[in-house]
Protein backbone atom coordinates (compact mmCIF):
# COMPACT_ATOMS: atom_id res chain seq x y z
CA UNK A 1 0.00 0.00 0.00
CA UNK A 2 1.32 3.47 -1.05
CA UNK A 3 2.35 5.62 1.89
CA UNK A 4 0.12 8.87 0.89
CA UNK A 5 1.70 10.74 3.38
CA UNK A 6 3.58 14.07 2.31
CA UNK A 7 7.19 12.71 2.46
CA UNK A 8 9.37 13.96 5.84
CA UNK A 9 11.90 16.52 5.94
CA UNK A 10 15.06 15.40 7.37
CA UNK A 11 14.54 17.78 10.57
CA UNK A 12 11.18 15.66 11.07
CA UNK A 13 13.20 12.26 10.71
CA UNK A 14 15.48 13.53 13.32
CA UNK A 15 13.30 14.39 15.53
CA UNK A 16 10.44 11.98 15.10
CA UNK A 17 12.51 8.27 15.49
CA UNK A 18 9.80 6.54 15.94
CA UNK A 19 8.03 7.39 11.91
CA UNK A 20 11.19 4.90 10.65
CA UNK A 21 9.48 2.64 12.67
CA UNK A 22 5.69 2.81 11.79
CA UNK A 23 6.67 2.81 8.45
CA UNK A 24 8.72 -0.54 8.27
CA UNK A 25 5.98 -1.57 10.84
CA UNK A 26 3.47 -0.97 7.68
CA UNK A 27 5.77 -2.13 5.65
CA UNK A 28 5.56 -5.65 7.36
CA UNK A 29 1.76 -5.08 7.50
CA UNK A 30 1.73 -4.73 4.03
CA UNK A 31 3.51 -7.89 3.21
CA UNK A 32 2.12 -9.88 5.79
CA UNK A 33 -1.71 -9.18 3.61
CA UNK A 34 0.21 -9.73 0.09
CA UNK A 35 1.33 -13.24 1.51
CA UNK A 36 -2.40 -14.14 2.73
CA UNK A 37 -3.11 -12.88 -1.05
CA UNK A 38 -1.09 -14.94 -2.58
CA UNK A 39 -1.72 -18.24 -0.05
CA UNK A 40 -5.69 -17.67 -0.82
CA UNK A 41 -4.69 -17.19 -5.16
CA UNK A 42 -2.42 -20.18 -4.88
CA UNK A 43 -5.15 -22.09 -3.17
CA UNK A 44 -7.74 -21.50 -5.35
CA UNK A 45 -5.67 -21.73 -8.71
CA UNK A 46 -4.91 -25.58 -7.21
CA UNK A 47 -8.52 -25.35 -6.92
CA UNK A 48 -9.44 -24.83 -10.84
CA UNK A 49 -6.39 -27.15 -11.18
CA UNK A 50 -7.93 -29.87 -9.44
CA UNK A 51 -11.56 -29.24 -10.97
CA UNK A 52 -10.01 -29.54 -14.30
CA UNK A 53 -8.75 -32.50 -13.38
CA UNK A 54 -11.95 -34.01 -12.42
CA UNK A 55 -13.46 -32.54 -15.54
CA UNK A 56 -10.86 -34.59 -17.34
CA UNK A 57 -11.06 -37.57 -16.04
CA UNK A 58 -14.97 -37.00 -16.32
CA UNK A 59 -14.55 -36.59 -20.31
CA UNK A 60 -12.50 -39.88 -19.77
CA UNK A 61 -15.09 -41.81 -18.17
CA UNK A 62 -17.79 -40.47 -20.69
CA UNK A 63 -15.04 -41.53 -23.12
CA UNK A 64 -14.13 -45.19 -21.78
CA UNK A 65 -18.56 -45.63 -21.39
CA UNK A 66 -19.21 -44.94 -24.67
CA UNK A 67 -16.10 -47.18 -25.99
CA UNK A 68 -17.81 -50.05 -23.75
CA UNK A 69 -20.89 -49.48 -25.06
CA UNK A 70 -19.36 -49.73 -28.65
CA UNK A 71 -17.42 -53.09 -27.87
CA UNK A 72 -20.13 -54.41 -26.40
CA UNK A 73 -22.80 -53.78 -29.93
CA UNK A 74 -19.61 -55.20 -31.69
CA UNK A 75 -19.35 -58.14 -29.38
CA UNK A 76 -23.44 -58.69 -30.55
CA UNK A 77 -23.20 -58.07 -34.20
CA UNK A 78 -20.46 -60.28 -34.20
CA UNK A 79 -22.23 -63.24 -32.17
CA UNK A 80 -25.33 -62.33 -34.79
CA UNK A 81 -22.90 -62.76 -37.42
CA UNK A 82 -21.35 -66.04 -36.29
CA UNK A 83 -24.57 -67.64 -35.70
CA UNK A 84 -26.11 -66.65 -40.05
CA UNK A 85 -22.67 -68.34 -41.14
CA UNK A 86 -23.43 -71.52 -39.05
CA UNK A 87 -26.76 -71.63 -40.16
CA UNK A 88 -25.61 -70.56 -43.81
CA UNK A 89 -22.96 -73.63 -43.66
CA UNK A 90 -25.52 -76.02 -42.32
CA UNK A 91 -27.93 -75.09 -45.24
CA UNK A 92 -24.92 -75.12 -47.33
CA UNK A 93 -24.14 -78.78 -46.48
CA UNK A 94 -27.92 -80.10 -46.55
CA UNK A 95 -27.92 -78.56 -50.15
CA UNK A 96 -24.51 -80.40 -50.98
CA UNK A 97 -26.16 -84.03 -49.33
CA UNK A 98 -28.63 -84.07 -51.93
CA UNK A 99 -28.62 -86.48 -54.87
Amino acid sequence: MADLRPPATKSEEETDPFGARSRLEQCHRDNAALRRDLRETADQLEQMQKATELTREGDMVGRLQAAEVRVQALLDDLQVRDDTIAVLEKELDALRARP
